[in-house]
């Protein structure tokens, strides 16, 4: 097995867990729309956030693996740019949720400096980063098929 469809598997399922937390956070659910702290679990805010930093290592790990089968000449060259640039704009996007995330926390500890503006514009930029890396993964799907 390619070395280079090893590191996409792992890309993979750090992509599953980023998707669970985007959803963790965005999803439609009953707590969010009836607000009864008694019955249901608050959401960990910092956890998620340190979860995601952990998602962004992994991505940066893989980068660099690939960056170096890039240059070895060993895989093919535009299987390792589409690669690259695929978790360019992934890490991007999971730098952002992250910041989200950390200002969900803050907001949650009692720090109310973090307005709703603010965090309108964050989602925004989320959000077109989000469409960035998707509009990306057909172009890996097709270059990896």
């Amino acid at each position: 097995m390619s070395s280079l469809i090893a590191i996409a598997r792992n890309l993979n399922d750090s992509l599953t867990d980023y998707t669970t937390i985007h959803d963790e956070i965005f999803k439609k659910s009953l707590r969010k729309t009836i607000p009864l702290p008694f019955i249901f679990k608050a959401i960990n805010f910092q956890d998620l956030e340190y979860r995601l930093q952990n998602i962004h290592n992994d991505l940066s790990r893989y980068k660099t693996q690939v960056n170096g089968i890039r240059q070895s000449g060993s895989e093919d060259t535009n299987k390792c740019n589409v690669f690259i640039d695929y978790v360019d704009k992934l890490m991007y996007a999971a730098q952002l949720l992250q910041g989200i995330t950390h200002n969900l926390h803050m907001k949650s500890q009692g720090f109310n400096s973090y307005k709703l503006s603010e965090q309108n514009d964050l989602v925004k930029r989320y959000e077109k980063a989000v469409d960035d890396y998707y509009a990306l993964g057909d172009s890996m799907n097709s270059v990896f098929a």
